[in-house]
């Protein structure tokens, strides 16, 4: 669960250091190569959630990507 004023979703900084891209459409095109979860909201940007590196590691049954 995460501490106050911690968001659950990575902010953009955080994306472009996980995926060496600036632009939401490379970025999905990494998460989406690297098997990230994630989704993409209504303004085209990928959504991942901060606590990600579980779900790569303990995939749930019936998990969409």
């Amino acid at each position: 669960k995460p501490s106050r004023g911690m968001n659950a979703f990575l902010d953009i900084f955080e994306l472009y250091t996980l995926t060496g891209y600036r632009r939401a459409a490379d970025q999905i095109r990494w998460l989406e190569e690297h098997g990230v979860p994630h989704f993409v909201n209504s303004r085209g940007k990928p959504v991942v959630r901060r606590d990600m590196d579980q779900a790569v590691t303990e995939p749930q049954l019936g998990e969409v990507r």
